[in-house]
This record gives structure tokens, C-alpha cells and sequence, in this order.
């Protein structure tokens, strides 16, 4: 109900949705090589310091890597990539990104979320090709604008409805708080914050550290250890109701 709240607070909640997703993504993208190291397979990195990008387009080099990699393999160039000149190469981008938006779920804030996206990818490319640049403006700036872009897009991804989308971004910029430069610039220092711990801790996205804790964990350890969860769990399932909990392998 975002009509309740002030503006500050609906940007502070947009922003701790950014840190949310973040978490969850590379929390559980961690653990997954975790795991696989100790039964001796590696996994790809997945996140590289996404929040620390300069550009959308680097932004996507950084943010869930294994599934760009797969639109980019099995949806952007059978599109026909950037072959067929720089119309259908943007075309394709905002195709490409619209499905990947959909890939989350069949609602149309996915959609949305992935042609906002496949908006800026694109204009990103076309500004750097119209001016022959790499960067157009100071690396701190870029990384500051990307994050407020992508933590704008994270609006669409998070509510439930258009609706509920518009309602929030209504609620966050159309509020009287905004008349005070104090809310403005509190806002804004909160989210620097968040960067820098992001950019400055987050570090198993490096997998030096991951391989450095795995090396004290071993495969003969780690078996044992889900056998006897795996039997405690079926014990309290069993104690707690009549069905049989059992993993289907």
C-alpha cells in the first residue's frame, strides 16, 4: 500500500529490493559452487560485482552471466545478432530481452522489466557507436546512473501488477518529500552506501575465496553429513504426520 507511506520511505524499500534480489540471486549462486566444488565439479561464476557496472551493457556481463550467455546463444543469434545491420541488431536486443523478462514468469511486469532493459542495451550501443566511444562520461557517473537505472527496472520486476508498479513509482516521485533537498540527498547517500558494501565486501563472486573455503570441506565429510540430515528429516516427517518424505532422484 504505497499510498501510505512517504516518499523516502517507498525510495528506501525500492532500494532494499535492489539488495534483496542481489542476495538472493548470488546468495544462492554461491552456494551452488560451493557445493559443486566439493564433489569436484566447477561451475561457471555467475555474478561479478553487477552493481559495480558503468553501463547496462556491462551491467549484463556481470548479472546472472550463465543465462545472458544462454539468450545470447540460443535466442540472440539465431535472431540473426548483429548480421543484418544495426536496425535488426537493436531489434533483436530488445526481443532478446523482452523473453528473458518473460522467462521469469507469464505477467506482463516481466515483459516490461525486460524491454526497459533491452531499451537501454540498446541505446547504450548506439550512443558508443554514434559517437565512437567506449565511455561517454566519467566511470563513477556510470556506475551511479546504471545502478539507478537498474534498480528502476527492479519496480517492474518486483510488483505483482502494472498497477501496482505505477502506483509505487507515483508514490516515490510524485510525494511531498521531494520538495526537501534533505530527503533527496539522504536517499541518494543511503544508496551510495549500499554500494560501496556491495563493491567493497561481496567477494565470492571471485571464486578465489569460494575455493578457499572449500578446501576444508571434503566430499567423504559432505555425504555422510546429508545421509544423517536426510534420515532426521524423514524421523521428524514421520513423527509429525503420516506421510513419507522421499526425494525423487
Amino acid at each position: 500500500m504505497p499510498g501510505n507511506h512517504s516518499s523516502a520511505e517507498i525510495l528506501v524499500a525500492i532500494y532494499a529490493y535492489a539488495v534483496q534480489i542481489y542476495a538472493d540471486f548470488s546468495g544462492y549462486t554461491d552456494m551452488a559452487i560451493g557445493l559443486a566444488l566439493m564433489l569436484g565439479v566447477r561451475l561457471p561464476s555467475n555474478f561479478l560485482r553487477p552493481y559495480g557496472a558503468s553501463s547496462i551493457v556491462e551491467f549484463w556481463r556481470r548479472w546472472h552471466i550463465t543465462l545472458s550467455y544462454w539468450f545470447r546463444d540460443y535466442v540472440y543469434i539465431p535472431l540473426g545478432g548483429g548480421r543484418e545491420g544495426r536496425p535488426r541488431e537493436y531489434r533483436n536486443i530488445v526481443v532478446t530481452m523482452a523473453l528473458a523478462g518473460l522467462w521469469h514468469g507469464a505477467n506482463w511486469t516481466f515483459v516490461i522489466w525486460g524491454l526497459f532493459h533491452g531499451i537501454g542495451v540498446a541505446t547504450v550501443h548506439g550512443i558508443r557507436r554514434a559517437f565512437r566511444v567506449t565511455n561517454a562520461m566519467p566511470q563513477w557517473v556510470g556506475v551511479v546512473l546504471t545502478f539507478h537505472f537498474v534498480t528502476l527496472g527492479w519496480v517492474f520486476f518486483r510488483a505483482p501488477t502494472l498497477e501496482q508498479a505505477r502506483r509505487m513509482l507515483a508514490a516515490a516521485f510524485g510525494g511531498g518529500a521531494w520538495s526537501s533537498v534533505l530527503v533527496f540527498a539522504s536517499s541518494n547517500a543511503f544508496v551510495l552506501l549500499l554500494m560501496a558494501a556491495f563493491l567493497l565486501t561481496h567477494r565470492f563472486d571471485d571464486r578465489r575465496r569460494v575455493k578457499a573455503a572449500v578446501r576444508y570441506v571434503r566430499a567423504e565429510v559432505l555425504w555422510p553429513v546429508i545421509a544423517l540430515l536426510w534420515i532426521i528429516a524423514i524421523t521428524v516427517s514421520q513423527g509429525s504426520s503420516n506421510k513419507f518424505i522421499y526425494f525423487d532422484f
